[in-house]
């Protein structure tokens, strides 16, 4: 049992890393001849442990990105945790030389970072030719994207991380989506999505996010119905499944983008990835008028990290350029107005 919560205390694509890192780190030993786990009992023998990390570091850093390092070198640090209760190269102390490497590292790799581009409603309007909503398949990868995109989805909320088994307790199934009717009941106006577990809510704190029909062509409640009406599945099946019932996996959803991009001209040299459905969601939402409490409500953003996709559209941008000097031209003697 204590070793199944030692598993559960971490969120699946940390586990999926953690372990990457841990294998990564059983071959170094292998060639070093080292053990996998390390102990220490003195400084001295800490510091020896913490030269190895660098070590280990510094190989990978020929071939593998900074953040996935640092991540790899987590996964070595959650061993020994869960081996021995301790970290042999944090002794009483955090390890400092280790985490200059790794900065170190990370400034040397530094290259320019193409910003993720946002999805627009204008964009699926465009992508809508691409899918045969006839076809089952077609139909639940148009209401993944929709529902990711209306209801600011994570990747991991709405689609299942690979190599991770389908739970129902944590992932989307058809029941998490309920149906809102009218007042009369004669029709249906929105959904409400029950997110069981996502970045931020790990420990059961679980919400429901509201969905509302929009009638036009990019209607995720008409997108969530047909799929249901085309794959009828039982309650506790993935919300969205292949046609041999395994649930939507994380890299189906970029494999999907990376085809969409290439079909669309304008996006040449577009970063998109399956998070510009939320970042596209954040920011039609903004330009609607929502204000902050709204946007961090919807989104379900603990922090204000949330700001970071917030980003002026040209128009937006002339706008507030031109407004810059309305005040001051107001201001002015009409002689010198008119000069």
């Amino acid at each position: 049992m204590a070793s199944r919560d030692l598993q559960c205390g971490l969120a699946d694509n940390s586990l999926l890393s953690y372990r990457t890192g841990q294998r990564h780190w059983a071959r170094t030993c292998g060639h070093f001849g080292w053990g996998i786990v390390m102990r220490a009992s003195s400084p001295p023998e800490a510091l020896a442990c913490e030269d190895r990390m660098i070590i280990f570091a510094e190989l990978l850093a020929r071939t593998v990105a900074a953040d996935s390092i640092r991540s790899y070198v987590a996964g070595v640090r959650s061993l020994h945790v869960v081996r021995t209760g301790r970290v042999p190269w944090e002794f009483g102390a955090p390890a400092l030389r280790l985490a200059r490497v790794l900065r170190g590292i990370a400034k040397r790799q530094a290259k320019p970072k193409q910003k993720r581009a946002p999805v627009t409603v204008s964009l699926l309007e465009f992508w809508r030719t691409f899918f045969d909503l006839s076809k089952p398949r077609h139909a639940m990868l148009w209401a993944a994207l929709l529902l990711g995109f209306y209801a600011l989805l994570r990747k991991s909320e709405f689609a299942v991380p690979d190599r991770v088994e389908f739970n129902p307790d944590r992932h989307l199934t058809r029941q998490d989506v309920q149906c809102i009717r009218s007042s009369s009941g004669s029709h249906v106006v929105g959904v409400d999505v029950h997110i069981k577990f996502s970045k931020t809510a790990q420990f059961g704190d679980t919400g429901t996010v509201p969905v509302a029909a929009n009638g036009g062509i990019t209607c995720p409640v008409a997108a969530l119905l047909r799929m249901c009406a085309l794959d009828p599945a039982p309650p506790s099946a993935p919300l969205f499944r292949e046609i041999h019932g395994s649930p939507l996996r994380s890299s189906t959803v970029v494999q999907l983008l990376r085809r969409l991009v290439l079909a669309t001209p304008s996006l040449a040299r577009v970063r998109l990835t399956p998070h510009s459905l939320r970042i596209g969601g954040t920011l039609a939402l903004q330009e609607a008028g929502a204000s902050e409490a709204i946007l961090q409500v919807v989104g379900r953003w603990r922090s204000t990290a949330w700001r970071a996709y917030l980003r002026f559209s040209r128009a937006s941008a002339l706008s507030w350029s031109r407004r810059m000097a309305s005040p001051r031209q107001a201001s002015r003697p009409r002689s010198e107005a008119l000069a």
